[in-house]
């Protein structure tokens, strides 16, 4: 049956108002820098690209923030030089119950910076993001309550030319009480030569690291010390299935802490697990 040339043209117009009426999800980023001040979702709507040195690509200074990438890409234009370059991608000043999600970060000093002046109150979630090519850090966090790292790849941490200071890179660092990590990939964080490099640390109590995967694609050599999974602070911290290769140490647990590993692969490490005061509570290798 075919529908009369105005009910059809009526039905295209009602589709078309339909479709139109339907809102956007989340208040679009399309340009940066951007600061989040109100609570909300926001949606990067486009690759973009930060040309300051010393700038900030988001910044949130408010509660309640989910920011989807969407897929998309946030990189620096800033040469990868520590002298240089001290951008930084996403950055929490104030607030509680963040969540950052799918999408990538690259070429930042530090891809995302939730710690210090800018510490947040906790209640972070960090899921699906790739952080590529930072100078010093990928993820690095200090926060007053619950973090979740979870399914993130990391890689190539340690950018740019020799900056002969002493300093600590590191792929993902969570200080939080009650922190996961959980399902990442952390890929070459290589140390300078006056540095060390940790690809995964957690400094706090009743941790999680599960079911990671640490990779360098080669060992370091010249006195060099990259550790792979480094659980260093309080009590009741937990490692479980978790694969290592070509690091200085594979695990190491803080000298005097308890804490429990399970299921822990390494390869290539000079020296596999250091449990100190740890206890196996099944097979590692």
């Amino acid at each position: 049956m075919r529908l009369p040339t105005l009910a059809f043209a009526s039905f295209l117009g009602l589709a078309s108002t339909l479709v139109a009426d339907v809102p956007e999800v989340g208040t679009p980023i399309n340009s940066i820098p951007k600061v989040i001040t109100k609570p909300g979702v926001y949606t990067v709507k486009k690759n973009l690209i930060l040309s300051q040195t010393n700038g900030i690509a988001i910044i949130v200074q408010a509660p309640d923030v989910t920011i989807d990438f969407n897929g998309h890409i946030i990189s620096s234009s800033a040469p990868a030089d520590h002298s240089i370059n001290t951008s930084k991608g996403v950055v929490m000043s104030s607030g509680t119950n963040l969540t950052v999600r799918n999408g990538t970060l690259r070429g930042f000093h530090t891809a995302m910076y939730l710690n210090g002046p800018y510490a947040p109150q906790g209640n972070m979630l960090i899921q699906n993001m790739r952080c590529e090519q930072s100078i010093e850090n990928g993820i690095y966090v200090s926060a007053g309550g619950a973090v979740t790292v979870r399914n993130c790849t990391v890689s190539e941490t340690g950018q740019g030319p020799d900056p002969l200071v002493s300093v600590t890179l590191y792929g993902i660092l969570v200080q939080s009480t009650f922190a996961e990590i959980s399902d990442c990939t952390v890929l070459n964080t290589i140390p300078w030569s006056i540095s060390d490099a940790r690809a995964i640390q957690a400094s706090a109590s009743e941790v999680i690291v599960e079911h990671c995967r640490v990779i360098n694609t080669a060992s370091v050599s010249g006195g060099l010390k990259t550790y792979g999974i480094f659980l260093f602070g309080g009590t009741g911290n937990f490692a479980s299935d978790n694969m290592i290769s070509n690091c200085t140490t594979g695990m190491s647990f803080n000298s005097g802490v308890p804490g429990k590993y399970s299921n822990n692969l390494t390869t290539g490490c000079t020296t596999g697990i250091i449990p100190n005061s740890a206890i196996s509570v099944g097979a590692n290798n």
